[in-house]
């Protein structure tokens, strides 16, 4: 497709409009500026990042992961960045999916109490959750394993869990969409390790 340049008309009003967003966004601008001036700077050896940035339900954090897998939580003014969480002491997941590693677990935070009940034991590098439209099940995408794990949060069978897709490939991540469907991302293809 070419490119076609825009009339007078178009680019006055491209202008006009450019303007306008500066006039109104300068105070917002200004103000941003002025906070840039107050930060602490996340110092990093041997590692990169942060990859991102979170905020837990209740404002804490921000929490960041970096290059080495370890998650950092900000602990306020004078106190600084501290260890969180350490992801699988493998670092490449082949190496994880090979090797068998089977330490993952399905946790579930309770904010009134404040504490930590380990609901499944055992996974091989849980990769993903999701929870369905009407809150019955949580499904817990396993890559190890190439399968899907449904676990039951309400009726009869709650508490318990079960196979509910055995996949081709490697799942990463689980996701459902606004209509309730689960999309899974494959990442490649299962490995056949025994011949």
């Amino acid at each position: 497709m070419e490119a076609k340049p825009l009339t007078s008309s178009a680019t006055t009003l491209a202008v006009l409009s450019l303007f306008t967003l500066l006039v109104l966004t300068s105070g917002f601008l200004q103000k941003a500026i002025d906070e840039l001036q107050n930060f602490e700077r996340l110092v990093l050896s041997s590692v990169v990042g942060p990859e991102s940035l979170a905020f837990d339900l209740l404002g804490g954090g921000p929490y960041t992961g970096v290059s080495d897998d370890r998650i950092l939580k900000w602990q306020g003014q004078g106190l600084g960045w501290a260890d969180f969480a350490v992801n699988s002491k493998y670092r490449d997941y082949m190496l994880a999916v090979i090797m068998g590693d089977a330490t993952g677990r399905l946790m579930k935070y309770d904010p009134k109490t404040k504490k930590v009940t380990v609901l499944i034991r055992g996974l091989a590098f849980p990769n993903g959750l999701a929870i369905s439209n009407d809150n019955t099940f949580l499904l817990v995408a396993e890559t190890g394993t190439c399968r899907v794990l449904k676990y039951w949060l309400q009726g009869p069978r709650t508490g318990t869990f079960e196979v509910f897709a055995e996949l081709p490939g490697y799942p990463d991540n689980i996701k459902r969409n606004p209509r309730g469907e689960l999309w899974v991302a494959l990442n490649q293809e299962k490995l056949q390790l025994n011949g």
